[in-house]
């Protein structure tokens, strides 16, 4: 997903496009996912990470990410379900895994919460 877009872009999913990844996202990029594009401020978009592992999504020190209107779900068993290591905002978003913990902000890593946010096990 941040791979194919430049420093500082916002991607948006298309009403019912669903990622579903099978190996680890590494974000190393400033970046906003959207997880909808008509901008309801509701989650439409689930990226599904269906891996085993040690994270299902990291975001690298002194990077800044948003997710916003985006589900997030872990139906592996990778731990944590977000590495934190850098600036992570979480607008009208969700994150679900069946592991603890399901975010793991680590040192030096903020989270930054926007309006309605669940993070659940």
């Amino acid at each position: 997903i941040s791979n194919c877009a430049p420093e500082g872009a916002t991607i948006t999913f298309s009403s019912g496009i669903n990622p579903v990844l099978t190996s680890q996202l590494l974000i190393n990029k400033n970046i906003t996912i959207d997880g909808n594009v008509n901008g309801s401020n509701q989650p439409i978009s689930t990226i599904t990470l269906n891996f085993n592992g040690n994270y299902g999504i990291k975001i690298n020190p002194n990077k800044i990410v948003t997710f916003k209107d985006l589900k997030v779900n872990l139906i592996g068993t990778a731990v944590p379900v977000i590495l934190n290591e850098g600036n992570m905002t979480l607008n009208n978003s969700e994150v679900k895994g069946n592991v603890i913990p399901v975010i793991n902000n680590a040192a030096g890593g903020t989270v930054n919460i926007v309006n309605y946010v669940t993070v659940k096990k």
